[in-house]
């Protein structure tokens, strides 16, 4: 992606994001791309690193807080700039013929540090995304959902009524939008796909053990500890990087758990800015220091602002309880009772999944789960909801017309791997304490 292409990029989106359009669609790969452009870094030759981030990092930020929805669909491979585009669109679609890798571009063996704020939210938790930027690892049609990447999964051969149904909508709501979407999708994954998922129960406390871990050293003392056949291919993978992209990735991660999504870019801004001013000072990844780290990377001793278009910003996705999957934490406050309106008393599965059922797909609060009535101001999504009335609920019930995609099989998925059966007759569930 050039200057010329980032430029008219941020205009078409400036443009788009009025009153007069309902949704953006937007497309970021093709079918037809040859998969092994993943592995070629995205270099700009006509201007410097951090030229280029002064103009990409507003471009994701102003995608990023968009008011109005934005349909990104991927349907081919998507490479490291189309990714910085799309993560945080609330509607990501994959098909069969979707191919993510978080690989090198144009930092070097460093994947965009503009996706560390993204990475580190998702469903199963940060460790996912330090094990997939780490590694490298490929992504592949339905791998998108159960990581979390995309939303939706589409068949190829759907995209075009889809798309002409969503450029055709009258509504800007994103709970319509997403029921739409809905009746296009395929069959969604089932509990025994979800359980297969590289975070299964066989592989769990391993991942866990080993990319929970804050720091880049610490995580492959924890691998090389392993001595499993997991753990050497995932270290075989990161010696691809080069001394300082593994620490920058951890701790890039790991900072931006804690940041809103503006200051995650200024963060990913610091970044470039080190890498470019200190590109000729040579670190191993044994003599780099943690005050080294700070000072070089995240933390320079001059200031280093970024300027953005606008001064939106969330501490997380407004929209992650309409269209994206439950994440095991969600899951965790229902069966605890954590909930607002899940109940101080143990639950069966059956009680456990009714609940996600006339809940999920609606806007709510990420700390209780608790209905909202209106988006946040200054987050961008402010016409996410349109109508007072939650488009999925009929009468005066909150019974939905039909289930949110792929909601249930998700949460089956984790109360048989991380819930207990207890009381008479086992029929009530309690979450399993960390080991």
């Amino acid at each position: 992606m050039n200057e010329e292409t980032i430029r008219t990029l941020h205009a078409h989106f400036k443009a788009a994001d009025t009153d007069n359009a309902n949704v953006i669609v937007l497309k970021v790969a093709d079918a037809r791309t040859q998969a092994n452009e993943l592995a070629t870094p995205l270099k700009d030759e006509t201007s410097t690193s951090i030229h280029r981030a002064k103009l990409k990092f507003p471009l994701d930020h102003l995608v990023a807080t968009l008011d109005t929805p934005l349909v990104a669909i991927m349907d081919g491979p998507v490479g490291n700039d189309q990714l910085g585009l799309t993560m945080n669109a609330p509607i990501r679609i994959a098909t069969e013929n979707s191919i993510v890798s978080i690989g090198p571009g144009v930092y070097g063996s460093l994947p965009d540090p503009g996706l560390s704020f993204f990475l580190a939210r998702l469903p199963d938790g940060s460790r996912v995304g330090k094990y997939l930027a780490l590694t490298g690892k490929k992504l592949r049609g339905m791998e998108l959902v159960l990581s979390g990447f995309a939303s939706h999964y589409i068949p190829a051969d759907r995209l075009e009524a889809l798309t002409e149904r969503i450029c055709s909508s009258k509504t800007s709501d994103l709970r319509a939008l997403n029921l739409t979407i809905d009746e296009f999708a395929a069959a969604a994954p089932p509990k025994s796909m979800w359980n297969a998922w590289s975070l299964n129960e066989s592989l769990r406390l391993p991942f866990e053990r080993c990319f929970n871990h804050t720091s880049y050293q610490a995580i492959r003392k924890a691998l090389e500890t392993e001595k499993s056949e997991w753990a050497t291919v995932s270290l075989d993978r990161m010696r691809n990087l080069d001394g300082v992209s593994g620490h920058i990735i951890v701790e890039a991660i790991t900072r931006a758990k804690e940041l809103d999504i503006a200051s995650s870019y200024q963060m990913a801004y610091r970044i470039t800015h080190g890498l470019s001013m200190h590109a000729n000072k040579v670190l191993s990844s044994e003599s780099l220091s943690d005050k080294d780290l700070r000072t070089l990377y995240f933390d320079p001793e001059e200031a280093v602002h970024l300027a953005l278009d606008n001064a939106k910003t969330y501490n997380s996705y407004v929209h992650r309880t309409v269209t994206g999957l439950p994440s095991e934490e969600d899951v965790r406050k229902v069966v605890s009772g954590e909930t607002s309106t899940s109940g101080a008393f143990a639950m069966t599965a059956e009680e456990i999944l009714e609940w996600f059922a006339d809940h999920w797909g609606s806007f709510m609060n990420n700390e209780i789960l608790a209905p909202l009535t209106q988006i946040p101001e200054n987050a961008g999504g402010a016409r996410y909801m349109e109508y007072i009335k939650d488009p999925a609920e009929t009468g005066r019930s909150r019974h939905r017309r039909k289930e949110i995609w792929a909601v249930r099989q998700r949460v089956e998925g984790i109360l048989e791997t991380r819930c207990e059966r207890i009381g008479d007759g086992e029929k009530f569930l309690r979450w399993k304490p960390s080991t």
